[in-house]
């Protein structure tokens, strides 16, 4: 029989709104631009079939592109909240049939 796996990620990306309001978080690694690429590195690391993404924002201009750059369609839904309005969401991405 022929066996196949299938890898799944589960990532915290941190958002930048919470990133910057975490006292024990450097501001090194709190600058958007830098952290984003780090970001990136690790989680494309994993070479992961299905990536789950918690605290993502900038998902269109970011996120969407360097995925699909890299061979993965991706899902994106905004976080819904009444208590104060939140840019971030989660992503689930999947690598694209080859």
């Amino acid at each position: 029989t022929d066996t196949r796996t299938i890898t799944v990620l589960s990532y915290s990306t941190l958002c930048q709104e919470v990133a910057k309001d975490l006292p024990y978080v450097c501001h090194k690694v709190s600058n958007w631009l830098k952290r984003r690429e780090i970001l990136l590195r690790e989680i494309f690391s994993f070479d992961a079939d299905v990536m789950c993404l918690q605290d993502v924002d900038d998902f269109k201009e970011w996120w969407r592109p360097q995925l699909s750059q890299a061979g993965y369609d991706a899902i994106y839904k905004k976080r819904t909240t009444h208590l104060r309005p939140r840019q971030e969401g989660i992503v689930v991405a999947y690598k694209r049939d080859t």
